[in-house]
């Protein structure tokens, strides 16, 4: 777990027990909602994944340098290495803005979550009220 400023960003095992390094394929909104696509960057890994979001309440993708000092934190709290990390964000600061600039009304900000995967240059971040769906896809 890595704090940063009253953010708490825990680990997001998007496939459970399984620690394989994905990249992000493709960032895709369209008639069925948020997907993001990863596929396996080790050579032993033989499947893609998809991570189907529906209608999200906001998403962003953001260059490092949007938020260098954030990011500088969490590299300096923890192992950061060139492949992308998944996490669930606590205390979310982008979800406080969202409700302070009146963008989104909250009757339960418990029920919001703040999903985040970096990669070395960016990161995708999602605030979604469901629980995303993960498809695996096996290559041929």
């Amino acid at each position: 777990m890595k704090k940063l400023n009253n953010e708490i960003w825990q680990k997001w095992a998007i496939i459970k027990n399984k620690n394989i390094s994905y990249d992000i394929k493709n960032i895709i909104y369209g008639k069925y909602g948020l997907v993001i696509e990863l596929y396996g960057v080790d050579d032993f890994v033989a499947q893609d994944i998809s991570i189907k979001f529906g209608y999200p309440i906001a998403y962003r993708l953001i260059d490092h340098d949007y938020n260098e000092v954030k990011y500088q934190k969490l590299i300096q709290n923890g192992d950061f290495h060139c492949e992308w990390h998944s996490y669930i964000i606590k205390n979310s600061q982008w979800v406080d803005q969202l409700t302070q600039e009146g963008n989104i009304v909250i009757e339960n900000k418990k029920k919001y979550v703040h999903y985040a995967i970096t990669e070395e240059d960016y990161v995708i971040e999602v605030v979604s009220t469901k629980k995303p769906e993960i498809e695996i896809i096996k290559n041929s």
